[in-house]
């Protein structure tokens, strides 16, 4: 019986220690894992928060952009509108030149 129950001792402790080996060599892998995660993600948010920066930067330049055309487009109607009203005055007057009045502006 005593030889049995050495047997069966050494036969858990062997197994004991397999399981704990496999527990040990478990846990580094699930540190390694979790390592490689972390590392993994921290690259994708600096890779997201470079590209949130870079879509920002683009598109402030693209309102300066716009604001700008915007300007200009709006400079011309003025001016058109101006040279429109020059025009006009300039016609209205020559029609009733008879009468000693004189445009406020021709060119």
């Amino acid at each position: 019986m005593f030889i049995i129950g050495l047997s069966s001792l050494l036969n858990c402790h062997v197994f004991y220690c397999d399981v704990s080996d496999a527990f040990n060599e478990f846990s580094e892998s699930i540190e390694l894992v979790q390592e490689m995660y972390e590392k993994g993600f921290s690259a994708l948010e600096r890779s997201h928060q470079r590209s949130v920066v870079e879509m920002r930067r683009a598109h402030r330049q693209e309102l300066e952009d716009v604001r700008q055309e915007m300007h200009r487009l709006l400079s011309e109607e003025a001016d058109a509108t101006q040279a429109g009203l020059v025009s006009a005055n300039c016609l209205f007057y020559a029609n009733i030149s008879g009468k000693g009045r004189k445009p406020l502006i021709c060119r």
